[in-house]
């Protein structure tokens, strides 16, 4: 089934074996949802925490072959006075205009995500991945204040609309790295992306 919230104030707990999904939109209170499918995310102030560890996907068995039918599910998240923690499995994400931390983990599905300078001070961003691919685009602002930290072990890292320059790379037999701090100080990077062989893409808007 679907659930469907407008205009709330009060704090939001959703729980399910995989079966729910729920679109939110202006909530005055924290969301936190567990083993719910989200479908969108719009104008929550407080902090939301999802955490979905089912497959959405269906299970198809022809000819001695077994594999998944259906494509992962969409998922929009927008305006969040807050910070945002997602751990899924296959979600495709599209993220934007989160004022807080943004701590995301999508072992499978892709992840997209707007970051502006309108962040409050100090906010970290990360993001994970196993084989989903990664896209983060930053402001012109967000470019000239927040340091970026890149590692695959075997995926690629494309920055060629990013920048021209000031680009510090690494690569050996266990990591790649691309970033704008050195690999040695890259822990303190405001933004770090992860993967093992997903596509990491960082760009700068125009």
């Amino acid at each position: 089934g679907v659930i469907s919230l407008t205009d709330i104030n009060a704090h939001i707990v959703l729980v399910s074996r995989g079966i729910l999904s729920f679109s939110l939109e202006d909530i005055r209170g924290t969301v936190r949802a567990y083993g719910a499918n989200p479908i969108k995310l719009e104008k929550v102030n407080g902090d939301v925490i999802l955490h979905n560890p089912f497959c959405k996907f269906g299970v198809k068995i022809e000819d001695k072959l077994i594999l998944r039918v259906s494509v992962p599910s969409q998922t929009q998240i927008c305006h969040i006075v807050g910070s945002l923690q997602v751990f899924c499995k296959d979600l495709n994400l599209d993220v934007s205009e989160v004022r807080g931390n943004i701590h995301i983990e999508n072992l499978f599905g892709g992840t997209k995500t707007y970051i502006s300078a309108d962040n409050r001070d100090n906010a970290k961003f990360n993001f994970l991945s196993v084989s989903g691919s990664i896209s983060v685009t930053l402001s012109r602002e967000a470019d000239e204040k927040l340091n970026v930290g890149m590692w695959t072990e075997c995926g690629t890292i494309n920055y060629k609309k990013w920048r021209e320059e000031g680009i510090l790379q690494t690569s050996d037999p266990s990591i790649i790295y691309a970033g704008s701090l050195p690999l040695n100080r890259s822990k303190d990077a405001d933004i770090q992306i992860r993967t093992q062989c997903g596509a990491i893409t960082i760009e700068k808007e125009p």
